[in-house]
């Protein structure tokens, strides 16, 4: 991916190009009483190009890397059709050029646990819910892990790949009190 992405904005008749693309992975499990009202996972994909010609800014999204020089294409000739007609030129600050790979740094990979035991682990809690008592009339339990990793590179020669992961869930009960 770094190699398709440096190949992607190096060497383009533009003052600064950059590219971002992101793929993620996202599981979500909600139940609303004894009903499961969600369960899933889905995979996304997409990014965006960036590119500034004379101080004119183009940008493009795709979700695909497909004609990726294409996008580029294209937001250059935006870039340079909105400097064309621009006022006032942006300029870029100076900013050091970073070639990084920042892994993951869990304990513990919510990627790991198969969708079939994060349900059986929530349907537990729900369990314990609905039984606490006959006061409680119902549930709401929602779980979601969002694994993302993320890839950037610019025409300074900057380049970085990183990974990130959120996990977050919520239990509460409805009562007649």
């Amino acid at each position: 991916m770094k190699a398709l992405l440096t190949a992607a904005v190096l060497r383009k008749p533009a003052d600064y190009i950059e590219v971002r693309v992101e793929e993620s992975i996202v599981t979500d499990i909600a139940f609303r009483g004894k009903e499961v009202d969600n369960l899933g996972q889905s995979v996304r994909f997409g990014g965006n190009v960036r590119a500034r010609v004379d101080g004119g800014w183009g940008f493009v999204s795709f979700n695909s890397l497909d004609d990726l020089d294409k996008k580029v294409g294209e937001a250059i000739g935006q870039a340079r059709l909105v400097s064309s007609h621009a006022r006032e030129k942006s300029v870029l600050a100076p900013v050091p050029v970073v070639v990084d790979t920042v892994p993951l740094d869990v304990t513990t990979d919510a990627r790991q646990v198969p969708l079939a035991k994060k349900k059986q682990v929530l349907d537990g809690y729900n369990s314990i819910i609905l039984g606490y008592g006959r006061n409680v009339t119902s549930s709401s339990i929602a779980y979601f892990d969002h694994h993302r990793k993320l890839w950037f590179a610019n025409s300074e020669g900057t380049c970085v790949e990183q990974e990130k992961l959120d996990v977050a869930g919520s239990i509460s009960d409805f009562s007649i009190r």
